[in-house]
């Protein structure tokens, strides 16, 4: 997992990279790591490409859990872009549902760019 702060049309977000296979464990031993590193940032935007991803082994309670860890870590963050072209409709209703639960507006985008102007447009 890669983690970079950036900002486009003077809006900053945290943007995750990912590739290969989607799996929780390997997530929350990235996220221990990158946490400390972003904790001043009061992050409120989320990028997540995970263009590269297969979503073969993930389970509906992973997406749960995920967002759930997420938004523990980055309480403030109101906003999430995932942007990906190989999940199934229903695992990416999953991210939608569980967004909601955590009070977060997620969408989902095929390309980067699409995503940025969504994230960055309030």
């Amino acid at each position: 997992m890669k983690a970079l702060t950036s900002s486009y049309k003077s809006k900053k977000y945290l943007q995750i990279s990912r590739s290969s296979h989607l799996n929780l464990e390997d997530i929350k031993t990235s996220r221990r790591k990158i946490v400390p590193l972003f904790e001043n940032f009061k992050i409120e935007r989320l990028l997540y490409d995970c263009i590269d991803v297969r979503f073969d082994s993930v389970r509906a309670v992973d997406v749960y859990v995920q967002l759930k860890d997420f938004k523990d870590d980055f309480p403030q963050c109101k906003r999430v872009a995932l942007v990906c072209r190989t999940a199934p409709d229903n695992l990416l209703q999953h991210y939608k549902n569980a967004s909601s639960y955590y009070d977060m507006d997620l969408t989902v985008h095929a390309d980067i760019g699409a995503a940025k102007e969504w994230l960055c447009a309030q």
